[in-house]
C-alpha cells in the first residue's frame, strides 16, 4: 500500500482544468459536436493522468517520458479548445482562460522536468 502522497501543485491544477473542461463542455452549456467535445475532455485528462503517472514512477527518466507526453497533451488541448472558441462551441473567453491555464501547467511541467533531471537517475 502506497503512503499518501504529497501531490505535486501542477498536479492539482491540472486535475482542476480537467473538471472546468467537464463543466464547459457539460450538454446544456456546450453549443459543439461530440467529437471535438470528446477530443478536449480526452486530452484534459490525458494532462492530469499523465502528471500523476509521471509522479509515481521510481525513475527519472520513465517519469520525465510521461511530464513530456502531458506537455504534448496539455498543447493538444490548448489546440482543441481555440477551435472551440472561434467555433462558438465554448464562450471564447472561457477558451482563452483555459488556455493560459494550460500554458502554465507546461511551463510548470518543464520546470519539473529540469528538477527531475538535476536529481539523477533514480529518485530517493
Amino acid at each position: 500500500m502506497c503512503a499518501a502522497p504529497i501531490q505535486l501543485r501542477v498536479l492539482t491544477l491540472a486535475n482542476e482544468l480537467s473538471e472546468r473542461i467537464y463543466r464547459l463542455t457539460d450538454g446544456r452549456l456546450y453549443r459543439g459536436d461530440g467529437v471535438l467535445r470528446n477530443q478536449i475532455r480526452r486530452a484534459g485528462l490525458s494532462v492530469s493522468s499523465n502528471i500523476a503517472e509521471g509522479d509515481g514512477r521510481r525513475y527519472s527518466r520513465e517519469g520525465i517520458r510521461f511530464f513530456q507526453i502531458a506537455i504534448a497533451s496539455a498543447e493538444e488541448c490548448k489546440s482543441q479548445l481555440g477551435v472551440a472558441g472561434k467555433l462558438g462551441a465554448i464562450p471564447a473567453s472561457e477558451a482563452d482562460r483555459a488556455i493560459e491555464d494550460y500554458s502554465v501547467v507546461c511551463r510548470m511541467l518543464n520546470r519539473l522536468i529540469i528538477s527531475r533531471k538535476s536529481r539523477g537517475e533514480k529518485l530517493e
